[in-house]
């Protein structure tokens, strides 16, 4: 279930531990409940300690769905370790500057 944020419009959607395709529909239930939910979605992941391609297809869907409903979906801070990996071996993330536009922005993460 999502967290309220500070704001009424914000939701906080933490995603810690193993996030791999045995809970799959279950971070597809929240993510769903979340853009519901919130007009903007922050992921918090730094607590993720195994992911999968599953996990990450699951978040770049709920970000372009989220751009399909007006809605803001962002990553509250860079993607840690495990998930770089993922990210580097999906070739969906390379060695674009920070600023960069599109999808590899938003795996960058932070609040600006």
């Amino acid at each position: 279930m999502p967290d309220p944020g500070s704001d009424a419009n914000v939701v906080v959607l933490t995603f810690s531990g193993p996030v791999t395709i045995a809970n799959s529909q279950n971070t597809h239930t929240r993510l769903l409940a979340a853009l519901e939910s919130g007009s903007e979605v922050h992921l918090e992941c730094s607590g993720v300690t195994e992911a999968d391609v599953s996990f990450v297809q699951l978040l770049l869907s709920a970000y372009r769905s989220s751009q399909g409903r007006r809605r803001r979906l962002l990553l509250r801070s860079p993607v840690g370790a495990c998930m770089r990996d993922v990210l580097l071996r999906a070739g969906l993330i390379g060695n674009a500057p920070r600023g960069a536009d599109g999808d590899e922005a938003f795996w960058r993460g932070g609040l600006a």
